[in-house]
């Protein structure tokens, strides 16, 4: 349920990336500030309106965004939330979002946005209920809370209706940056002969509502040449070597053995286990991936010593250019079954080697 709940946050926050797509489809004029934000809202009011029933995971919640500029444009909603229907409970929460249009063109356009604050209600709830200090001390080092983005969209071929994608997302936490990343490619008959504008705003606008993409997904191809995601910081041994020291301090009281290096790499030893012992729940483990998941794990750690400054790990495909796919409308609509995730699990395994990189501090 959790991970169900994870993944339709991250395509939830993706969808508010590209949002903003939606209120330009029109030639510029004198009135694009007023049509911009009246067709935007409208949109969200859409997303609030679909997703207020029981069966769904989440609802949503949000201000109206209020937009300004003349030749370039910013849209900014005070807050956005999703809302875990059965607690009622924010789980997740977006303030001051600013979705910003830097560049229009014919074929080419531009998009960008940022939050300086997420709130993060439900987990944050779910750390405190463990009762574990250390729990929460690691979840408040990891957790995001802020983020940018930017999206860049180009028509390649108007003729064959092909358009690539390159998005890159940045999150800032404690003492942490997450980044990722991917570049994408998309090509239908319904794009050929059309504006960037006209060409993705078919496709964008079902971003978000998995019933009426599935709708529509044979329409679409579909090739992924780039996916990656990186974690960098330079002080994570000096954010965790007192929680970790904490921790030890209230378990071994009775105990005159000082906390020092040695019982802190210890310590990361039993984290790295715990962390192999999810990834091996997940069926991960054991299969093409597991020398690079193990890297993966393994670098986070020396970051933790101290000898890394940065970890990253990417999906490639192994031919190139990537090839073309169809995603299956069923797969849209079960998402969240074992079965479609073995699936799209094999898919990948067959067609992308996930390559690990470890940068080592050199301030060390």
């Amino acid at each position: 349920m959790f991970s169900k709940k994870l993944m339709m946050i991250l395509l939830l926050l993706g969808a508010l990336v590209i949002l903003v797509l939606l209120g330009v489809s029109y030639q510029l004029s004198s009135k694009i500030k007023t049509e911009l934000q009246t067709t935007l809202n409208d949109y969200v009011a859409t997303m609030v309106r679909d997703y207020a029933s029981s069966d769904k995971p989440f609802s949503v919640k949000f201000e109206p965004f209020v937009c300004r500029g003349i030749s370039s444009y910013q849209c900014v909603s005070k807050h956005i939330g999703l809302i875990d229907t059965a607690t009622h409970q924010e789980v997740f929460g977006v303030s001051d979002l600013a979705l910003n249009i830097d560049d229009i063109g014919t074929s080419s356009i531009r998009i960008s946005a940022k939050s300086p604050k997420l709130i993060f209600e439900g987990l944050d709830a779910l750390a405190t209920q463990s009762g574990n200090k250390e729990l929460m001390g690691i979840y408040e080092v990891f957790k995001p809370n802020a983020f940018s983005c930017n999206q860049n969209n180009e028509v390649i071929d108007k003729y064959a209706g092909e358009i690539v994608s390159h998005n890159q997302c940045a999150f800032v936490a404690k003492d942490m940056q997450y980044d990722y990343g991917f570049d994408i490619k998309i090509k239908s008959a319904k794009f050929a002969d059309k504006t960037i504008l006209n060409a993705i705003i078919s496709y964008y606008s079902k971003l978000g509502f998995p019933e009426k993409l599935s709708q529509e997904i044979d329409d679409f191809d579909f090739g992924v040449d780039k996916v990656y995601f990186s974690l960098a910081s330079n002080t994570l041994k000096n954010v965790l070597y007192p929680i970790f020291e904490s921790d030890y301090k209230s378990r071994n009281q009775d105990l005159k053995i000082p906390f020092d290096d040695k019982i802190y790499e210890q310590a990361l030893g039993d984290t790295k286990g715990l962390i192999g012992f999810g990834l091996a729940m997940t069926g991960l483990l054991g299969g093409p991936y597991q020398e690079a998941l193990v890297g993966f794990v393994d670098g986070m750690g020396m970051m933790a010593m101290g000898e890394a400054s940065k970890v990253s790990v990417s999906l490639l495909p192994k031919q190139t250019p990537a090839p073309y796919f169809k995603i299956p409308p069923e797969m849209i609509l079960n998402l969240d079954k074992p079965g479609s995730q073995q699936r799209m699990l094999a898919k990948i395994f067959n067609h992308y080697d996930l390559i690990v990189d470890t940068t080592l501090n050199t301030n060390k």
